[in-house]
């Protein structure tokens, strides 16, 4: 989620959203978040075999 505007981030503090939502899933810029999506989903994919074969 991209939060543009100070009041929502305000509306966000005062609310339950970030017991729903985890704080480091919200960001202030598109290009952050595609960032963050982008590793987070690198670090985390399985190894193809051909990888697996040169970690050691």
């Amino acid at each position: 989620m991209v939060v543009q505007k100070g009041d929502l981030r305000k509306l966000f503090e005062v609310t339950d959203f970030y017991q729903t939502v985890d704080r480091d899933r919200v960001f202030e810029k598109l290009d952050l978040a595609v960032k963050v999506a982008e590793k987070r989903s690198s670090c985390c994919r399985p190894m193809k075999e051909t990888e697996m074969g040169r970690v050691q």
